[in-house]
């Protein structure tokens, strides 16, 4: 069974699938405008973003400019989808707007439905960062 901090993480990552559904993937930074120039983040970040990439998206889906818990969670549960860091894995040629999306979607259900197994692949080291928002 998840626990709260799993579902919370997993509803981060549905958020920011549905974000990245709406936008462009920005590669090399958080999030961009149209032009691919970086954005700060700041109250109306999401509104200017025109382009994010996985690690934004997960971000600006969190509702904070830093991370938390729950998206810390979620940034490890992309790593184990997709076997490498989030943002490395995102920022490689080959990797499509559609592989992020899929991705972000099925960290969230594996997290969802998979708890117990999650947790059996985190570290310890994973688990303390994400708890403590690091």
């Amino acid at each position: 069974m998840p626990t709260i901090l799993e579902r919370g993480a997993a509803d981060v990552l549905e958020r920011a699938a549905n974000m990245l559904e709406e936008r462009e993937l920005a590669k090399g930074r958080l999030i961009a405008d149209g032009n691919g120039r970086a954005v700060r983040f700041g109250p109306d970040q999401a509104a200017k973003a025109a382009q994010v990439c996985a690690r934004g998206a997960i971000l600006l889906a969190g509702g904070r400019r830093a991370w938390t818990p729950e998206t810390r969670l979620a940034d490890a549960a992309v790593e184990r989808q997709v076997g490498e860091q989030t943002h490395a894995w995102n920022d490689r040629e080959e990797t499509t707007k559609a592989d992020v999306v899929v991705a972000l979607r099925q960290a969230a259900t594996t997290l969802r439905s998979d708890g117990d197994a999650f947790r059996e692949a985190l570290t310890r080291a994973d688990l303390a960062d994400a708890a403590a928002g690091r």
